[in-house]
């Protein structure tokens, strides 16, 4: 009689289902990457993050904006703090996306895919190491500039974002090693800093400031590339409206250093079209266009990734800096903003009236 009952329970469901009353079971669904199509329903980040796993045809970008970006973000605890829980946001979502297709049995198998994402945004010769008690990560081909503090923030927070979501238990991670602090490779393990390191703004600025200029002045080409997926999926932190103001302020004064360094005054300028150009693609800021420099008048693209207020305002602020030295009580610089085809378009003239460079848009 209880089997009777229960057989005729599971027809009742069987007919509510056909009458489509109640929703039919969903088949699993076999994970894939993101296509076109399904990324417009997803987070910024997850496009991001998809783009890198899938390589494809990455955009490519020089090391030096990458360290622009990480000095930038990792300036005062608070930005670095920001940094690090921006870069555990991504950690967590990356595992998310590999365990949709991997089905991890143990944690550990997923350490592989990580070094491999790395790989794919543009780190080479990582190594990892896993035991009991500590894991450790080395990035051994990072750039080797002094520039006195250690600057994967976002990395070590991704490490950990990603270790705890696969451990499901809180991973904290530091860097305790960095190339761009005098060590030979970058180091991550799980251990909490024994302190909070202490930076030296101005010279970490002023360091920065230098690398740019010898960079920019050189006619080879950077020898290590990184995605540009990457390099905005870093960018997070400097576009967080709480430090938008303060942000666009630091990104004003570093232009001015670099201007300052470069010698952009009027007569510099006039001849160095090709080197602003050079600038702006070093550092990832636009695709720079200088169309005439007597009188200035240029124009800067923002790709479809980049078509946000908060990377055109930064590259304006840049602008602003980079060119205070040139401004004189004759000229002043305007600006138009325009939209299209997904693009933003920011042209850049000279003026003979006096004044500020303003966004007129």
């Amino acid at each position: 009689m209880c089997m009777a009952r229960k057989k005729g329970k599971k027809g009742l469901l069987q007919k509510a289902r056909k009458r489509g009353k109640i929703p039919a079971r969903k088949a699993a669904r076999k994970p894939v990457y993101l296509s076109d199509e399904m990324r417009q329903s997803t987070s910024y980040e997850e496009v991001l993050l998809n783009s890198i796993i899938s390589k494809g045809k990455p955009n490519e970008i020089p090391e030096c904006a990458l360290i622009f970006n990480s000095v930038l973000s990792g300036l005062t605890p608070a930005m670095r703090n920001l940094h690090y829980k921006s870069g555990i946001s991504a950690g967590r979502l990356l595992y998310r996306i590999y365990q949709r297709e991997r089905r991890y049995t143990w944690y550990e198998e997923s350490v592989a895919d990580l070094v491999r994402f790395f790989e794919n945004a543009g780190f080479s010769r990582v190594s990892y190491s896993i035991m009991p008690e500590r894991i450790s990560i080395k990035f051994h081909n990072c750039d080797r500039s002094n520039l006195g503090a250690n600057l994967h923030t976002f990395e070590a927070g991704m490490v950990s974002g990603f270790l705890t979501a696969g451990k499901e238990q809180q991973v904290q991670m530091a860097e305790v090693s960095c190339s761009s602090n005098g060590s030979e490779f970058c180091h991550f393990a799980s251990e909490l800093p024994s302190a909070q390191q202490k930076i030296r703004e101005t010279a970490l600025l002023e360091g920065l400031a230098e690398r740019v200029k010898a960079e920019a002045e050189s006619s080879k080409d950077g020898r290590q590339h990184f995605s540009e997926e990457y390099y905005l999926l870093g960018s997070a932190s400097l576009t967080k409206s709480e430090y938008a103001s303060e942000m666009n302020k630091i990104i004003y004064y570093m232009g001015g250093m670099i201007g300052s360094s470069l010698g952009l005054n009027t007569a510099k300028l006039r001849r160095s079209g090709k080197k602003l150009e050079r600038l702006f693609s070093l550092l990832n800021l636009c695709s720079m266009k200088v169309k005439g420099t007597s009188p200035l008048a240029c124009e800067m693209q923002f790709n479809s990734l980049k078509a946000k207020k908060e990377f055109v305002d930064i590259s304006i602020s840049f602008l602003n800096g980079l060119l205070k030295g040139y401004a004189t009580e004759s000229k002043t610089i305007h600006s138009s903003i325009a939209k299209r085809n997904g693009r933003y378009i920011v042209r850049v003239t000279e003026g003979n009236k006096k004044g500020d460079y303003k966004n007129k848009g």
